[in-house]
């Protein structure tokens, strides 16, 4: 719609951030990057962890892939692969937290 009423185009960009800058408006970006960014440091910190090895560096893989990919390609928007996604970070975030609890009792 912002893109056939201001710019006369009826494709959407294939660039995930350009995008949510002209749906969603300049302040959009920066939050979406600060969200983003604290997930990608969250999974470089943990990945030290060499009990959770295995799970915590595919993760992190998947994270900067999602970062790379979504320059050429529009994940947000697509209503299977973004709330995958989310929920991938979700379960390693819980995972993480909950090794560490048990860790401390321990």
């Amino acid at each position: 719609t912002i893109m056939q009423k201001y710019y006369d185009l009826s494709s959407v960009p294939h660039n995930d951030y350009l995008r949510l800058i002209l749906e969603m408006g300049i302040l959009a970006l920066p939050f979406y990057l600060i969200f983003i960014g604290r997930e990608l440091l969250f999974s470089i910190k943990v990945r030290q962890n060499a009990s959770l090895w295995n799970f915590n560096f595919p993760i992190l893989i998947a994270i900067s892939y999602w970062i790379i990919i979504s320059f050429v390609q529009n994940n947000l928007y697509n209503v299977i692969s973004f709330p995958i996604f989310i929920s991938m970070i979700t379960v390693h975030k819980k995972i993480n937290i909950l090794f560490s609890v048990r860790n401390d009792f321990d």
